[in-house]
C-alpha cells in the first residue's frame, strides 16, 4: 500500500474505493495474523495514520472524478455537434443532388422539346415542299 501512495496508484477517479479496498485487505490480514496484546493498539494507531491519506485520497477522487464528468460532458456534447453538422451536410447534399437532378431533367426535357419542335418543323416543311412539288407536277401533266 504505501508503494501505491508513493507512486500516486491512488490519484485516480475510483482511486478512494481501491485504497479503501487495500486498507480493508490490510486490516482483514493483520486481524487474521496477530495474536498479540497491543495488537489492537497498533492497528487503530496504522488506521489513524491511514485516515488522513484516506481523506487525501478521497478529496482527490472527487476533483478527478468531477474533472472527468465535465471532460465526458464536453467531449459528448462536441460529439452531438459533429453529428448535428454531419446530419446537416448529408440534408444539404441531398437537397443540391436533389436540384441538380431536377436541373439536369429540366435541360432534358428542353432539348427535348426542341427536339421534337425541329423535327415537327422539318416535317412540315418536307410536307409542304412535296405538295409544292405535287403542284408543279399536276400542272405539267
Amino acid at each position: 500500500m504505501m508503494e501505491k501512495l508513493k507512486q500516486g496508484f491512488y490519484a485516480k477517479p475510483g482511486g478512494y474505493d481501491l485504497f479503501c479496498k487495500d486498507l480493508e485487505d490490510i486490516e482483514k490480514k493483520y486481524n487474521s495474523q496477530a495474536n498479540k496484546v497491543k495488537a489492537e493498539e497498533v492497528l487503530d494507531e496504522f488506521l489513524k495514520q491511514k485516515s488522513v491519506d484516506s481523506k487525501v485520497i478521497l478529496q482527490a477522487d472527487k476533483k478527478l472524478t468531477k474533472k472527468e464528468k465535465k471532460i465526458k460532458k464536453g467531449f459528448n456534447e462536441k460529439a452531438d455537434r459533429m453529428r448535428q453538422e454531419i446530419e446537416e451536410f448529408k440534408k444539404r447534399s441531398i437537397e443540391a443532388e436533389n436540384n441538380r437532378a431536377k436541373e439536369f431533367a429540366l435541360i432534358l426535357e428542353n432539348a427535348n422539346r426542341r427536339h421534337e419542335e425541329t423535327m415537327a418543323q422539318i416535317m412540315q416543311n418536307h410536307r409542304e415542299q412535296m405538295m409544292e412539288i405535287q403542284k408543279k407536277n399536276y400542272l405539267f401533266e
